[in-house]
């Protein structure tokens, strides 16, 4: 295709032109997603509600609650789904034991938490221990003995922290009562001898114990542990004193300001450890099942909706990217500019797309009638001519009649071919609607079946294709004798009421095939066809010819060297440009006029333009004609039986 830069417009037109393959698409992937998701098995979901707090008395005996941030939930959520947790679930339910290899170990443990899932609940204390399996028998006791796990871990927790708590206050009360026992000697050796060698000798040893204490407590704790600073500022305060040891008459000061400081550190130190006995006694449990999980009695959705939801997403961009695919590898021609630029050919006419107008039958008669004619309804009401005469699509075949009639070079050769590269185009019924627009013109018009091969102007018109061309050409029937005029279509298949009304009948005449020859071309290459064109020609305006498509058979190619002009009909999306170009190069090496080509059958989305010609043409001629839908046939002949 021609290089072009895409408007909005024109990618609202690819997508309107490929809208079927992108539904396509959509129930694909739907379908797909459908199918994947029913050959999973159920999956079922059990729940536990637990409320973490704290109750406990104080040193006075008061009671206190303990409220839980955000901070302390998120640890205590990791701390559910710890390995510990885990593991101590997975022997309370006896999946692992001792003997266990460390590999299968950690297998079940990595199962069990895939399983697992904790939230906690808005802003509560509560946590949700969530257990997802295909068993239904399997979650709820599994989520309920994860919560006991928990619970059990979390008492051994507390346990611990106040054993450790215990273990280090007891510890630090008696170090201050060894200290105040030592500031109390200190003092008292310094009143007996004034002395102070003996006080020397008493801190330095107190020095040395400070700093055997602070290697053993390092051992044990971090450089910011309270109890590491303690020591360390305390032995940074008897250097101190021993440096100003000299100074005796700061001694004694203090000497007892040091007995003051241990006995009211000591005091401190035994009240805060009785709170301590006195709070682990009488602290309610940390953790309370308040919801345990029950048996689940039907499986979870898994977002069902969200699921369908992304398949349509998914399957819209794929068919999306499908329909531009296809259209940037589609060989058609898609533009009336490019047609023309493409070809060196004016483009005549835009035929809009339209169907047949297949009414419903308000009578019995008219449903037995309709069934026998069924096969023949869709061509007789293609005739847009005598059956809406004032549709756009009739304004249509004007526009392409008086486009055809300025075309023409040579006024004195009155003959016309309509043909088309290939089958399926429309070229019949173009050429018949062609046909009655000149006679409407107050043209006399003669209408020719020269399709040799699959004749169907005969079925258009509703007459028989008997005592036709074929029987003129072999010298077995007169010309005057195988016209067919308005007697023989009143008698025929059309309807009498709407071609009374016509004016076009009375200009227009039809000459049918007749039988079907064995050897067409031979019949076509003949003299008698040219005597056949030089006696018709003086008797009418216009003469046009409808031949078989070009590339199939050379009919029309040994046809368009004797006629004045030639006009395609070319269906957009149908026919590739190679074919298309081919059909016409081969006829213009016969020595054909090539006048032009007609867009046949064209819809809205089929068509993109460089400017706003086509748009604006659809608009106003080219409205496809809205016709009734297969359920609003069905409404209609349902009350026609009800009544």
């Amino acid at each position: 295709m021609a290089s072009q830069d895409y408007t909005i417009y024109d990618y609202w037109r690819i997508l309107k032109r490929r809208k079927w393959t992108i539904i396509f698409t959509v129930i694909i992937v739907l379908v797909s997603s459908t199918y994947f998701i029913s050959r999973k098995k159920p999956i079922y979901r059990a729940s536990a509600e637990c409320e973490i707090s704290s109750i406990g008395s104080g040193g006075s005996g008061q009671m206190y609650y303990v409220w839980y941030s955000g901070q302390m939930l998120e640890t205590e959520k990791r701390i559910v789904s710890s390995r510990i947790v885990l593991e101590k679930t997975l022997k309370n339910i006896e999946q692992i034991n001792e003997n266990i290899s460390p590999r299968k170990k950690d297998e079940a443990i990595r199962n069990l938490r895939s399983k697992l899932v904790v939230t906690s609940e808005g802003n509560t204390n509560i946590l949700k221990i969530q257990v997802t399996s295909q068993d239904a028998q399997e979650v709820a006791p599994l989520a309920n003995s994860v919560t006991q796990a928990y619970i059990e871990t979390s008492d051994w927790r507390k346990q611990e922290t106040n054993k450790e708590m215990r273990t280090f206050m007891s510890k630090q009360l008696a170090y201050v009562s060894d200290t105040l026992k030592s500031s109390e000697e200190a003092l008292l050796n310094y009143k007996r001898t004034g002395s102070l060698k003996k006080v020397k000798e008493d801190f330095t040893a107190r020095l040395s114990n400070l700093r055997i204490q602070l290697k053993d407590i390092k051992s044990q704790y971090t450089e910011e542990h309270p109890a590491v600073l303690d020591l360390e500022d305390r032995i940074r305060q008897l250097k101190e004193t021993l440096s100003a040891v000299s100074k005796e008459a700061l001694v004694q000061s203090r000497l007892e300001r040091e007995i003051a400081v241990n006995e009211e550190l000591y005091i401190m130190l035994n009240k805060k450890y009785k709170e301590i006995l006195m709070a682990s006694a009488g602290e309610a449990p940390k953790i309370r099942v308040i919801n345990p999980a029950i048996l689940p009695q039907r499986a979870v959705k898994r977002g069902a909706p969200l699921n369908y939801g992304m398949s349509v997403i998914i399957g819209l961009i794929f068919g999306m990217i499908i329909a531009f695919f296809k259209e940037n590898l589609d060989t058609s021609i898609g533009t009336i500019e490019e047609l023309e630029e493409f070809l060196k050919l004016p483009v005549l006419g835009v035929i809009p797309y339209f169907t047949a107008d297949k009414s419903s039958p308000s009578t019995i008669d008219e449903i037995k009638d309709k069934a026998k004619r069924d096969s023949k309804s869709d061509l007789l009401s293609r005739l847009v001519m005598i059956q809406s005469p004032k549709s756009s699509i009739a304004e249509a075949y004007r526009t392409l009649e008086i486009n055809v009639d300025f075309s023409k070079s040579d006024k004195e050769d009155n003959t016309l071919l309509f043909t088309s590269t290939t089958m399926k185009e429309g070229k019949s019924i173009t050429v018949s609607n062609f046909a009655l627009a000149a006679a409407n013109s107050n043209k006399k018009v003669l209408l020719i079946e020269a399709d040799f091969r699959a004749p169907v102007l005969h079925t258009i018109f509703g007459v028989d294709k008997e005592n036709g061309l074929s029987e003129i050409l072999l010298g077995k029937l007169k010309v005057s004798e195988a016209v067919k005029g308005t007697s023989d279509f009143l008698i025929g298949h059309l309807q009498r009421e709407k071609l009374k009304k016509s004016a076009a009948i009375d200009n227009f005449h039809l000459i049918t095939s007749g039988q079907l020859p064995p050897q067409p071309i031979q019949l076509l290459k003949s003299r008698e066809f040219d005597k056949f064109l030089k006696e018709v020609k003086p008797k009418y305006d216009l003469i046009i010819f409808d031949s078989p498509p070009v590339l199939p058979v050379a009919d029309a190619t040994v046809i368009s060297s004797r006629v004045g002009g030639v006009v395609v009909v070319y269906r957009v999306g149908t026919v590739i440009r190679g074919a298309l170009k081919r059909a016409i190069t081969q006829m213009t090496k016969s020595g054909a006029n090539i006048m032009g080509v007609v867009l046949n059958q064209i819809r809205a989305a089929e068509m993109k333009s460089k400017d706003s010609y086509y748009r604006y043409y659809h608009k106003y001629y080219g409205r496809e004609e809205k016709q009734p839908t297969k359920l609003q046939k069905f409404i209609d002949r349902f009350k026609f039986f009800s009544k």
